[in-house]
């Protein structure tokens, strides 16, 4: 039996200001080993609160989420940054490379600040950065890359971990339609070979068409398409 990676129950989040702003209302959400997930929506319904949340990077204001079946709402800072740094790789939608710092730096960077060695961080991060096609780029700064070679590398900057769920927002929305079908191709076969899970918030219907699985974010509800 595949294992439960995500379940967010009842999850609520809204915002504080002149007046309560509810984002997520009830949502009700499970992701087992394996699952390849997309989830759409417009601009603005919660896509990027609900995967910060999955990530333990913000907190409902009501239900509960388990995390591997970790209670993440009851865990301390430092658990939480361990268990992120150990199990969640994240993909944003702009790639946030450090500029000061070569692709194999910044790829081999969760590793460092896990505590591996350099040497071995460095060794570890050129197998990623051969898989995502830019060993010849492993010296340059972000500066001197694309945009779609700089997202190919925070790919393999999010799997450098071997990640048990990885958590993307929007990918690809920064690219040109060529390069998000090579990113979206990438980001799924690499999951597949290091059998991760992936929830992928997109409004890119070409990586939605690649998942098993799609869900719309509407009026805070999480609604089962596909």
């Amino acid at each position: 039996m595949s294992e439960t990676v995500v379940e967010c129950i009842n999850v609520h989040r809204q915002f504080s200001g002149t007046e309560n702003v509810p984002v997520l209302n009830g949502i009700e959400f499970t992701v087992r080993s394996g699952d390849a997930v997309a989830i759409e929506g417009a601009s603005g319904s919660g896509k990027s609160t609900l995967l910060h949340i999955l990530a333990g990077l913000d907190q409902p204001s009501e239900g509960s989420l388990y995390l591997f079946g970790q209670a993440l709402t009851e865990m301390k800072s430092a658990d939480l940054l361990r268990l992120r740094n150990e199990l969640v790789g994240m993909i944003y939608q702009f790639h946030h490379l450090l500029p000061e710092f070569s692709i194999a730096e910044n790829v081999a960077m969760p590793l460092l600040i896990r505590g591996v060695s350099k040497a071995k961080a460095i060794a570890v991060a050129h197998r990623f950065i051969t898989r995502v096609g830019l060993i010849d780029r492993a010296s340059h700064r972000p500066s001197q890359l694309s945009g779609g070679e700089c997202q190919r590398a925070a790919i393999a900057r999010a799997l450098v971990i071997e990640p048990r769920l990885v958590l993307a927002d929007e990918p690809t929305g920064n690219l040109d339609s060529a390069n998000a079908q090579i990113v979206s191709d990438l980001l799924l076969e690499l999951c597949e070979d290091t059998s991760a899970s992936v929830i992928v918030a997109t409004h890119d219907g070409i990586i939605s068409a690649k998942m098993n699985k799609t869900f719309t974010l509407r009026e805070g509800k999480l609604t089962l398409t596909t």
